[in-house]
């Protein structure tokens, strides 16, 4: 039990460590931001300076966020399915991984607007 609780609040004090440095990040949206791959939803992009490795005991996990920016065939789609969508423009994701890449938890959606400012946030699960 205390294993687990150990591992639970590194991964939250990891998190809140990724979501402090996404508030001082600025407005500067190609900050050190690596374009991945285009989807029908529009361009998925890495942020290279929020990678980060962690280590809980013998395992090692990597913490990473990857931001999807909303195509013009997209985005009216998605700025309808909910009020607080309106202004979104794209949606950082905060993903944990396994060593080996085999597991992964889905932490936290951001969606931001233009001006990187959060309008709707969905919260995840710390399991893998």
């Amino acid at each position: 039990m205390m294993k687990k609780l150990l591992i639970l609040l590194t991964l939250i004090f990891a998190l809140a460590c990724t979501c402090t440095a996404f508030a001082g990040a600025g407005t500067d949206n190609n900050a050190n931001m690596e374009k991945i791959t285009s989807t029908s939803a529009g361009d998925l992009y890495l942020d290279k300076d929020n990678l980060q490795a962690l280590r809980q005991g013998d395992k090692l996990f990597l913490l990473l966020s990857a931001e999807l920016r909303y195509n013009k065939e997209m985005l009216p789609k998605l700025q309808a399915t909910r009020p607080e969508l309106k202004t979104a423009a794209s949606m950082t994701q905060l993903y944990l991984y396994n060593n080996d890449g085999t597991q992964y938890a889905l932490l936290k959606s951001l969606y931001t607007d233009k001006d990187d400012n959060v309008v709707y946030t969905i919260e995840g699960s710390p399991k893998l």
